[in-house]
């Protein structure tokens, strides 16, 4: 399962996976080929993360690999005198907006994890429960801000923007990869961690429909936007608030965001079915509403400075970005590489399953001892609440 860092390895993929198995092999000294494949990738739908799963302890968040491997991501690329600084901090840091106010989510003041997770099934619709998660931890950078650190410190890595063509297995064993262009790129390891849906368009890649027939994935639609003056500048909790809801369709869904850059910057998130992606009638129509709703809930001064007409009104640049099918929202939760019997050297990894996961994945691909140290992880209580 761990990955030689002895051998030429070629990494396929843009996300959160592929960019830290990519810093690593770099500290390494690994030779390695970066290839975009797809170029699908998505921002992180939260400043913080969000955990889903019960790990037995009163806080959700104890002995989390994927937690360590953003602490540790987060202090390579920060100054010295300021990642020796760098903690964790856990705590419920999602605000819905419900009764014209901020408060927080209902389910955070359930007892214990299934309790949560039972508030969370009765107010949710299905695929959003694994994006909002159950439990909170964060930096005091957001996740988008480390990984835009991270990514202007390797983007001149990305040797090849193509797609993958062709994998060359031989006896068992990876050795080559053959790109759109038609060049082929010897390899002793191979980390996939673009779209397993492409997977089946690759020649010679053996099948892995029993990884991913289950999975149930999703479409993410988001809208970056750079603001003309900051918004919400010293608040760093996530917020999510009901979509309008037209005649006809079956569930609510909500809408997931936060601000960052102090308050330059802000990103939302909707998640759209599999029976949606094609419509883009239905995808457009999703992107007003994301701007109708964020009008309705940022009102007032304590939001939108008296000279701005709305939330709207302050938006300098807006950036939009739909991912089909790049979450997944059944089956187990993936959080480690998967490996193929007949194909030695070959590792498949996922960003469908949020950022937590995804780094968890890197870090056993890398057999790193990721335990968490107390002194790393902190009780922090969240700014106001009741903001509206």
């Amino acid at each position: 399962m761990k990955l030689d860092l002895t051998q030429p390895t070629v990494v396929i993929g843009e996300g959160w996976v592929a960019l830290a198995t990519v810093a690593q092999l770099q500290k390494a000294g690994t030779p390695f080929t970066w290839l975009s494949g797809t170029g699908s990738r998505l921002t992180p739908p939260f400043s913080s993360l969000q955990l889903v799963e019960d790990k037995g302890d009163e806080t959700g968040l104890a002995q989390s690999p994927g937690l360590m491997a953003w602490l540790e991501l987060a202090r390579d690329v920060l100054p010295a005198s300021d990642s020796q600084e760098v903690v964790l901090q856990n705590g419920d840091f999602l605000r819905e907006f419900r009764n014209k106010a901020f408060r927080e989510a209902t389910w955070t003041k359930a007892p214990n994890f299934e309790s949560r997770k039972e508030v969370q099934e009765e107010e949710l619709w299905g695929p959003e429960i694994r994006l909002a998660g159950i439990y909170g931890a964060r930096f005091e950078l957001s996740l988008v801000e480390i990984e835009n650190l991270v990514r202007k410190n390797h983007v001149d890595l990305l040797q090849i923007q193509s797609p993958l063509q062709e994998v060359v297995i031989k006896k068992g064993e990876i050795q080559s990869v053959i790109v759109g262009s038609g060049q082929e790129i010897p390899c002793k390891q191979l980390v996939f961690a673009d779209r397993w849906s492409v997977l089946a368009g690759v020649k010679g890649f053996p099948k892995v429909h029993t990884l991913t027939r289950k999975l149930a994935p999703v479409g993410v639609l988001q809208a970056t936007f750079s603001h003309k003056i900051p918004v919400a500048a010293e608040i760093r909790e996530n917020f999510f608030c009901a979509l309008h809801k037209d005649a006809g369709e079956e569930f609510q869904r909500n809408v997931w965001g936060y601000f960052f850059e102090g308050g330059k910057k802000s990103v939302w998130t909707v998640l759209i079915g599999s029976e949606e992606s094609e419509d883009n009638h239905e995808i457009a129509k999703k992107l007003r509403k994301i701007k109708q709703t964020l009008n309705r809930i940022f009102v007032g001064p304590e939001w939108i400075p008296a000279d701005f007409k709305d939330f709207d009104s302050t938006v300098e640049q807006e950036t939009v970005r739909f991912e089909e099918g790049s979450l997944y929202t059944e089956g187990k939760i993936i959080q480690s590489p998967s490996v193929l019997p007949d194909a030695a050297g070959v590792y498949l990894l996922t960003d469908g399953f949020g950022p937590l996961a995804a780094l968890q994945q890197v870090a056993v691909l890398l057999g790193r001892d990721v335990n968490l140290a107390k002194e790393n992880l902190t009780r922090t209580e969240a700014s106001s609440t009741e903001r509206g």
